[in-house]
């Protein structure tokens, strides 16, 4: 294949990397939250010329926007599209106003790109897929799960836990309230107050384009507070699993299945997080790891404390999760799969 990358490049250093690897690279404008319908009109149109420009066989399309603009651009051309469904977001997961009115859209819009006989939607986890079965978006044949962004096992190699003074609790994410940092901290302060002695750590970028972020200040004074150990945004995730005992994440958020889970689990880190898509995909509960439900700061207690009290289950946990990782979450089984995906779609367009 040959690859043409079209995206909003932040980082010089990411094109040059790309480039290295001898992908063609076109800057794209794309706003990921704007709801100004002149600006995603403009967005529309530059994704259309550009795949006028390019003529490609294959547009393989990352979260909604890209997903719906190429989309109406390939019904009108006979291009296979592969679009892929990262996590269903706050669309789907608030009960607010406005994320209701969006998922209506965005339902509409995957139900008119699904149209195209050339496309293929795939999953981060079947309940995603399933959802979009039930909404008549696609029929099951043009639905496919392939576990996961895929994690490179080399770089996330199995460690035991090290030997430590106090044990650290992990917490790695946007820093979105719907990530759950506040009921974390909550339990945390429900085992302190029962005498367990650990660190909260907290990595992840701010963001601030999202209504749903959680403001700088506010995390600064839990840090300033001691409730947590703020780490702003870390490059080295390996090295920081590593250090770390146990890995938490009590999202709410419609997630396809949180990258940061499967790099803890293929690490050997046993995970406590909430019973929601996505999540309980890499967490098999009571073998490598613990589900809880949903906003619930005491039962999120319970579970660390369970694994606290007892390091052998948190290794026991730690060596199934990495098992499981192994089996459905390595970046060659991913590779693989889409490749096959890619294969038949191929196939299928000279049939027609």
């Amino acid at each position: 294949f040959d690859i043409v990358v079209a995206t909003h490049f932040t980082s010089p250093a990411i094109r040059t990397e790309l480039r290295k690897l001898g992908f063609q690279l076109r800057p794209l404008f794309l706003d990921r939250k704007s709801m100004n319908p002149l600006k995603d009109f403009f967005t529309s149109r530059c994704i259309s010329n550009l795949i006028d420009r390019v003529n490609p066989d294959i547009i393989h399309s990352i979260t909604v926007k890209p997903n719906v603009y190429a989309g109406l651009a390939c019904t009108q051309r006979n291009i296979i599209q592969i679009m892929s469904v990262t996590g269903l977001g706050l669309s789907f997961s608030s009960k607010k106003i406005k994320p209701r009115i969006s998922k209506k859209i965005i339902k509409f819009l995957y139900k008119k790109v699904a149209k195209n006989p050339l496309s293929h939607i795939l999953f981060e986890n079947d309940d995603d897929r399933d959802l979009f079965y039930r909404f008549g978006i696609a029929d099951k044949s043009r639905l496919t799960t392939i576990a996961g962004a895929g994690v490179n096992l080399i770089e996330y190699p199995y460690r035991e836990e090290l030997e430590s003074e106090s044990p650290i609790i992990l917490f790695a994410a946007r820093m979105l309230w719907d990530k759950g940092l506040k009921d974390l901290i909550s339990a945390a302060n429900i085992l302190r107050k029962k005498g367990f002695v650990f660190k909260l750590s907290v990595a992840g970028i701010l963001d601030e384009e999202s209504s749903a972020a959680i403001p700088e200040t506010q995390i600064l004074q839990w840090h300033k507070q001691g409730d947590i150990n703020w780490l702003g945004r870390v490059n080295k995730m390996p090295e920081l699993i590593t250090n770390s005992s146990i890995v938490c994440l009590p999202t709410c958020y419609g997630e396809g299945v949180p990258r940061f889970l499967i790099e803890a689990a293929a690490i050997g880190r046993p995970i406590v997080t909430t019973d929601v898509s996505g999540c309980r995909d890499i967490v098999k509960n009571g073998e490598s790891g613990i589900l809880v439900p949903q906003n619930n700061a005491n039962e999120l207690a319970i579970a660390l404390e369970s694994l606290l009290l007892n390091k052998n289950k948190r290794r026991d946990f730690g060596f199934k999760a990495r098992q499981l990782v192994e089996g459905h979450f390595s970046q060659e089984n991913v590779v693989k799969r889409t490749l096959a995906i890619y294969n038949r779609m191929l196939l299928a367009r000279e049939g027609l």
